[in-house]
């Protein structure tokens, strides 16, 4: 009788081992791609023209526009990200407008893989904009100051560090 009880304990603790995620994966809300399907134009708050004034300066420069993707992360993320591809294919800009839990935020991310692809540099030009790099993989580059392309201008020359740099916060001004 004893062992029925050990079997019945043992599946009982299997089946609680098998449960807990199954539920908390049915509770988890994070999105795996959280952004919409492209539009070619935004419907959120951008009272200083900050989105469209870049995307207009980095098509002029040669960038390849891919539209406008809403934040679909939840009822706090009124924000619009316009997607762009620089002209040698190599960098991905992305210009974020709108409010994050009702803060105002006008952001422009740069995205460059190293050569290996296994160090990104990530260039910005608002300090809000920073986003976290748990892994040390990113080379971070806070660049405030000037136009679009003066802040292109000045993302490449932290490509070549990326695939050996420090992932340390540096500061410039374009």
């Amino acid at each position: 009788m004893e062992a029925v009880w050990v079997i019945l304990g043992v599946l009982g603790l299997l089946l609680l081992c098998l449960a807990v995620p199954f539920i908390a994966a049915l509770c988890e809300s994070r999105l795996l791609w959280p952004y919409g399907p492209p539009h070619q134009s935004h419907d959120v708050q951008d009272p200083r023209g900050y989105g469209q004034t870049n995307v207009r300066e980095a098509t002029a420069g040669g960038f390849v526009f891919l539209g406008w993707l809403d934040d679909m992360k939840g009822r706090s993320y009124k924000l619009s990200y316009a997607m762009l591809v620089s002209p040698d294919r190599e960098t991905i800009a992305v210009v974020g407008i709108g409010t994050l839990i009702g803060i105002p935020l006008a952001c422009t991310w740069m995205h460059t893989f190293g050569a290996s692809k296994q160090r990104n540099c990530t260039s910005f030009d608002e300090e809000k904009g920073v986003e976290a790099d748990v892994l040390g993989l990113t080379i971070t580059r806070l660049c405030t100051g000037g136009r679009f392309m003066e802040r292109w201008e000045a993302h490449p020359p932290l490509v070549p560090r990326a695939d050996h740099g420090s992932s340390d916060l540096v500061h410039s001004r374009a």
